[in-house]
């Protein structure tokens, strides 16, 4: 027979002849239990000469190992590491827990891999604001060279705040903003990037 316990299991065979019966053998399996591998990594996309930050957190293993896959390895549970030259790399973690073995992998964009250069960045250039003057709706779309936290405020002429949001860790957003309960004029939204920040006026027509 074949068997697939999940957990330790003793299992007994008896043989039989005709009317007799002979002693019973036993034998235990021991199941080891399989590595549980999380590999992180903040941020996903950086330029050339910029570190990312790796964790395992959430894993559960005796021993760990990274593959950056730029030629280097770690076997810290949560290193960091720096890329010198842009591309796209594959990131493994492995983790061993007695005798089995498991892997997760990650992708990191460094420089020209991602989808705008940290050289050719230009915040004016980045952030849209579309149909401007609206009718109290209109689109707010950011592009970023690497992932990163952004804010952004819509306040009144006199300073008066209509909204607010914070976005953690993000690449690209394209968001519609809806303002249209407030009243016609000339509102002012500022954005504010890890690389920068702008401020945009907003006409609202009725």
């Amino acid at each position: 027979i074949t068997v697939a316990p999940t957990s330790q299991t003793q299992y007994v065979v008896i043989g039989q002849n005709g009317n007799c019966n002979g002693s019973p053998v036993n034998t235990t399996i021991n199941v080891n239990p399989s590595p549980t591998i999380v590999a992180s990594a903040n941020p996903l996309s950086i330029p050339v000469g910029g570190t990312v930050n790796f964790s395992n957190n959430g894993s559960v293993a005796t021993s760990y190992n990274w593959l950056f896959g730029d030629g280097t390895n770690s076997t810290q549970g949560s290193p960091s590491h720096t890329y010198n030259s842009d591309g796209t790399y594959n990131v493994v973690l492995s983790g061993v827990l007695g005798n089995c073995e498991a892997t997760d992998t990650i992708t990191i964009i460094v420089g020209n891999g991602g989808p705008t250069s940290i050289e050719n960045f230009k915040i004016e250039e980045a952030v849209q604001v579309f149909p401007n003057p609206n009718n109290g709706f209109f689109n707010l779309t950011i592009t970023l060279p690497y992932y990163q936290n952004v804010d952004y405020v819509l306040y009144d002429a006199i300073g008066k705040v209509i909204q607010s949001r914070s976005i953690n860790q993000i690449l690209s957003l394209d968001t519609q903003i809806d303002f249209s309960n407030n009243s016609k004029g000339v509102y002012y939204l500022r954005i504010q990037t890890e690389l920068g920040q702008i401020t945009k006026q907003i006409s609202l027509i009725k």
